[in-house]
């Protein structure tokens, strides 16, 4: 097996520099060197379809704490239902978020703005003062603080996290 590798890896070294026109150079060390071979070019102008260009994330680390807490207001005040949270909906990274996550299903409650709070720093620190609320995750709905995953259970089990979320589910669209 590894005889046919090595001789595939041999037949692609002299292929490469046949059709590349590239040089071969030992170093003091013995370490074989290409020369002349350029193995990514970038385009200058972009031209690549937008679905392989490179993704630019949002990032808060040097942002101050007026625009940090300004984008969290947004999120909270531009979404029915938030859910600030460790993980993903599709990967939580904690027990109570998972609960939080599958208390939304089980309400059927498909559109909602999910933040984790892991990605950025400056985001967790920033959320725990935005809601005066220490621990994650933390649920907003219609612009209040709901809590976290202990309070979704109590009103769960009252009977009040239906109510809450029955306008909700009203104004969703079903699938």
């Amino acid at each position: 097996m590894f005889g046919k590798i090595a001789r595939a890896s041999r037949n692609f070294v002299g292929l490469r520099s046949m059709v590349l026109g590239a040089s071969r150079t030992a170093g003091s060390s013995g370490v074989m060197r290409w020369s002349g071979v350029r193995y990514f070019s970038q385009e200058k102008d972009g031209g690549s379809h937008p679905d392989f260009q490179p993704k630019v994330k949002e990032s808060f680390e040097s942002a101050d704490e007026a625009e940090v807490l300004q984008k969290i207001d947004q999120w909270v005040k531009g979404n029915r239902v938030v859910l600030f949270m460790k993980g993903t909906p599709q990967m939580p990274n904690c027990g109570y978020s998972n609960f939080a996550v599958e208390v939304l299903k089980f309400y059927k409650i498909k559109d909602y703005k999910a933040v984790d709070i892991l990605k950025d720093q400056r985001v967790r620190e920033v959320t725990k003062k935005y809601s005066n609320w220490p621990t994650f995750p933390q649920l907003y709905v219609d612009g209040k603080l709901v809590g976290g995953s202990d309070i979704m259970s109590e009103m769960h089990k009252d009977g009040s996290l239906k109510k809450l979320f029955a306008s909700v589910t009203e104004q969703q669209p079903s699938s």
